[in-house]
């Protein structure tokens, strides 16, 4: 394993601090996107927007 600075952390935009049911129901075409290819990004921007 090597570290990397520009992978310590992972940022899920508007799904950061949601359960994986709550994203499903409100991002659920994303949601499955990203379930079979978590290389895509989930939507940006803050839970507020």
């Amino acid at each position: 394993m090597q570290l990397r600075d520009g992978l310590k952390e992972i940022a899920y935009g508007k799904w950061e601090g949601q359960l994986p049911e709550t994203v499903n129901r409100d991002f659920h075409d994303d949601y499955v996107r990203w379930l079979t290819d978590p290389g895509w990004n989930a939507p940006t921007g803050g839970k507020e927007e």
